[in-house]
């Protein structure tokens, strides 16, 4: 392990961490915000718990399979994101989990959806109440707004990233869009316990 560390720590500062955390915007959350009990299911009906979230890293986005192009940019950003951590070395790698927060019409669309991103995106969702409950205990909100005539809406949804640490809290927010190379250094950077220098450059 010492071993990984040191392999990871020589190649990020080779990389530059100080300049790319700069042009980041980034929120570190004082003290961590525990992530609160949920009972969801992903694309393919499994049940998703808390638990899913022990154990490694991961980011969180909430958003709507009929978004237009926040949504679209903000998880293909984040594809490119983890695919530059996957070749830092010793870099953990976080799972991206993708909330779904308009159920009615994510629920029969959102494997097909998230299979344009590749494999690399988990998907949940459930009723309308335990997604806003989620959504509200990571600090963000959901606005299903009303219907036009043709019974279209759109979803007014927080946009920030929630960084969940091994212990299933949020560590921090990220602010898309999100510059990719400088993105990846940062989080591997507070991944590997060295986030502190890197978290007051970020604020």
């Amino acid at each position: 392990m010492r071993g990984r560390g040191l392999l990871l720590g020589a190649f990020l500062a080779l990389a530059a961490p100080s300049a790319a955390a700069q042009n980041l915007r980034v929120t570190i959350l004082t003290p961590p915000l525990a992530v609160p009990p949920f009972a969801l299911a992903d694309a393919h009906g499994r049940p998703r718990s808390r638990a899913m979230l022990r154990g490694h890293w991961s980011l969180l986005y909430m958003g709507f399979t009929h978004c237009p192009d926040l949504c679209p940019m903000t998880l293909a950003n984040l594809v490119d994101i983890v695919g530059r951590m996957k070749k830092i070395p010793g870099a953990p790698v976080p799972a991206i989990i993708f909330l779904a927060v308009d159920p009615k019409r994510d629920k029969p669309l959102l494997a097909e959806y998230l299979a344009h991103y590749g494999a690399g995106i988990l998907g949940i969702t459930g009723p309308q109440k335990a997604v806003d409950a989620l959504a509200a205990g990571l600090g963000g909100f959901v606005v299903l707004e009303s219907p036009d005539q043709k019974g279209d809406y759109d979803v007014a949804h927080s946009s920030e990233i929630s960084i969940i640490d091994p212990k299933a809290r949020v560590r921090a927010r990220l602010t898309p869009p999100m510059p990719a190379a400088e993105t990846a250094h940062y989080l591997a950077r507070l991944f590997a316990g060295s986030g502190p220098a890197a978290e007051s450059r970020a604020r």
